[in-house]
């Protein structure tokens, strides 16, 4: 796909021309490509796809701001949205190039990491019936750099082949103070077995809006 960068035989375009050239713009990029007619697959792996793409769209619809600000954070300065992000990075997960489609969340990532955000060894178990995030911070930090926060999400572990409960359950911790674990509580969700994962929000720099995101990754923990 070529991208325009002046006027090609004219002022602009929009659509296909002589069934051979498509014109449009993307995030206001204008771009050219091929005129070609979908062949629209329905094989069995190909359906795989589309049912996992499906799986992550609706989890999206109804995923927390807490959720998507790592992923807001990830895609900024990029052509692409925070949901684009989230939907690449999950299909790649879950319909792995050359592998069979995946029957568990396990692996997947929740927090792609941003801006350099460190990674965190987080605990996570089942509390009297409630998803308890525990994790002490990065130690040392980069120059400059704080802890300003820390979230853990959970998802119900499912099949995304066959399974549609997209509900996103979050919780961010409020600082313990200098020394003390982060502590972040999902309270009282349905006896289970849930993905989960859970990541540290940072500060670069005396700007409160330089923040920086830790990767987090699925793990599985049951809830009885």
């Amino acid at each position: 796909m070529a991208k325009i960068q002046g006027p090609l035989l004219s002022m602009g375009g929009l659509g296909q021309i002589g069934h051979s050239q498509v014109y449009a713009t993307w995030k206001g990029r204008p771009y050219v490509r091929r005129y070609v007619i979908p062949a629209n697959p329905k094989s069995t792996e190909q359906t795989k796809t589309r049912t996992a793409f499906t799986w992550l769209v609706e989890t999206w619809k109804t995923a927390p701001l807490e959720f998507q600000a790592s992923w807001t954070a990830f895609a900024k300065g990029k052509v692409l949205t925070n949901r684009n992000a989230w939907l690449s990075k999950g299909v790649k997960k879950l319909r792995p190039q050359g592998g069979a489609a995946l029957t568990t969340l396990l692996g997947l990532p929740f927090s792609p990491g941003a801006a350099g955000g460190i990674a965190a060894n987080v605990v996570i178990v089942d509390t009297a019936g409630d998803l308890v995030f525990t994790a002490d911070p990065p130690d040392p930090l980069p120059a400059g750099w704080s802890v300003v926060g820390f979230t853990g999400a959970a998802i119900l572990e499912q099949d995304p082949q066959t399974d549609l409960d997209t509900a996103v359950l979050v919780a961010a911790a409020a600082d313990p103070g200098a020394g003390n674990p982060w502590v972040a509580t999902i309270t009282g969700p349905t006896a289970g077995t849930y993905a989960t994962a859970g990541w540290f929000i940072y500060q670069r720099s005396a700007i409160a809006t330089d923040l920086a995101y830790g990767p987090a990754n699925a793990t599985l923990t049951v809830v009885a």
